[in-house]
Formats: C-alpha cells, structure tokens, sequence
C-alpha cells in the first residue's frame, strides 16, 4: 500500500478499518448472528415476531444514513465524494473491516459477548419479560428506592452465605426449595430490621416484584425452580409465603424475649425445613438445622447494621 499509495496510506487504511468495523458490527454481525438467534428463541416461543422488526431497523437506519450522506456529498461537495470513492487506502481498510466482521463468528468469544449484548438489548422482546420498573412504586420515591435496594443487596448477601455452593443437595429437596430460601432470607431481613422500614408494604411489594422478575429470569430460573416459572405465578404466590415466615418470626421473637432460645430455635428450624421439604420437621432434621440457624442468629445484628448504612 505504501509503495503504491503512498506514506499516506498508513492514515487511511487504519481509519478506513476502524470505520468499517463500527459500521458493519451494527449491520452484518446483527444479521448474521442476530437473525438466526431470533428465529431460535420465537420458534420456541421464548419470544415476539416483533424482535425480527428491532433486528432490521438498525442496518435499514445505517444504509439510509449513509445514503442520505452519499447523496448529500454528490450535490454539494463531489470532490470530497470522488476522493472517497478513489481513496484505494480508505477503501481497502474498509473493505478489509467487512471481512472481518463477517468471519468473526468463527470466534467463540465473538459469538458469547455477541449473545450477551444480544440479551441484554432485546430483553423485552421476551414472552416472559416484565418491566419492572413501571411496576415499582419505589421508581417515584426516591427514599423507598433507597430501601428496597439495601434489603434486596443484605438479604442476597444472607442467601448467599449461608448456601452451600459444593453441596447442594441440602438445600434442594424439593424443586422450588431455593426460590423459598431465598423468600425466608428476604423475611429475615424484614424481622431484623421491622422498626426502621419506610412504608413497609409499598416496601415488601416492591422487593417481592424485583425478586420474582430475577428468579424467574431465564438465567436464574434453573436455579431457583429447577426450570422454567411464570413471573406473575411467582409474584401471586409469594405474599402468602413470606407471611408464613413473618408469623414464625413473630412467634420466634415471643419465645427470645422469654428467654426461651430452645423454643426459638425450634421456630428458626421449623422455617428453615419448610424451604426444602413439605414434610413436618422430625428431631433429627432440627438437629442437623440448628448450627446454621445459630449462625443466621449471630448474622443478624450484622444485616440490621449493613442495612441501616445503605440506606
């Protein structure tokens, strides 16, 4: 290029490459990789035709723009459009970026970053997706925001501290078995911290609708239901869930403040076995439950000091 072009050609090649690439990665790669994706996810009906409509209008955009510009330069600047046009150097890094952009998908890192964008820019051409942030009250109170986003961060901090990532198979007796400890934890935060809460139901509403769209969701589903769950199911059931924890903890709190720990323990328990079994809690099943009811226990003044800071 030097030896035809010129020194030259060491500006417009890089810049000619560089503008390529932004171009064709918002056109060819969302064709050749978008599309297939979305034809996947909507004949599995995981998602609307409409996202085959957001797919097109982005490359339909640039080809305008870049017509309309062309078109502009031929009127009032052919020149500069001739220079373009002639410019082998600009042209070359140009053409070169196409190419690249249309073998990246070769690339396994090319196509999980590209599938990662791809979730987060399209997320609400989803069946199951819900806007979340038309349906909290606290998006309008900044106060209540400030609330709800300390106890979900200190309760998803008890939830994951006190699951045992290695082994799983005491906390998943049953299918739905982390979706209630998580549920409990929530119910643990608001036990430890009842008094300082700011607009307590417009609070615990709000933190049930957040939760249940981030369990639900396609990547934390597995996890948390074994498959796949309805975000509206989740959120009807619940209200009735986290009440039958706040009324353990109610009874929790009547026996420690008679100095009955033994009998408190047994509510800790009795909590904690319902989150992985429907059977009723037998004495070896308290047994195995009460060191980390004992630590969850200690954990507390930890979570009210924590929330009380964010906040």
């Amino acid at each position: 290029m030097i030896a035809t072009y010129g020194w030259l050609s060491l500006l417009w090649t890089p810049v000619g490459f560089i503008v390529g690439i932004f171009i064709a990665s918002n056109t060819l790669l969302l064709i050749i990789l978008g599309l297939p994706k979305a034809s996947s996810l909507v004949s599995k009906g995981e998602m609307t035709s409409k996202i085959y409509f957001r797919i097109l209008r982005t490359p339909f955009i640039w080809i305008i723009q870049i017509s309309v510009i062309l078109i502009l330069l031929a009127f009032i600047w052919p020149s500069a459009l001739d220079w373009l046009l002639n410019n082998k150097s600009l042209d070359f890094g140009f053409i070169f970026a196409f190419v690249a952009i249309l073998i990246s998908p070769i690339s396994k890192k090319v196509r999980i970053d590209f599938y990662t964008d791809f979730e987060k820019s399209f997320a609400r051409y989803y069946t199951n997706f819900v806007d979340i942030k038309v349906e909290l009250e606290s998006s309008k109170d900044k106060k209540l925001s400030k609330h709800v986003e300390a106890a979900i961060k200190v309760f998803s901090n008890l939830y994951t501290h006190t699951t045992n990532k290695d082994d799983d198979s005491k906390y998943t007796l049953v299918p739905d078995a982390k979706y209630r400890y998580m549920i409990f934890c929530m119910s643990s935060l608001i036990y430890c911290c009842e008094d300082i809460i700011y607009k307590r139901e417009s609070f615990i509403s709000d933190c049930i609708s957040f939760i249940s769209v981030y369990m639900t969701s396609r990547e934390n589903a597995k996890e948390f239901f074994s498959g796949v769950a309805d975000v509206h199911d989740v959120k009807q059931r619940t209200p009735s869930l986290l009440n039958e924890y706040l009324n353990n903890w109610a009874s929790y709190n009547n026996a420690s403040q008679k100095n009955d720990m033994n009998l408190a323990n047994s509510f800790l328990c009795k909590m904690m076995h319902s989150t992985m079994s429907n059977e009723p809690l037998r004495e070896a099943d308290r047994k195995g439950l009460e060191e980390i009811a004992s630590s969850i226990t200690e954990m507390m003044p930890a979570m009210r000091a924590a929330f009380i800071k964010s906040i």
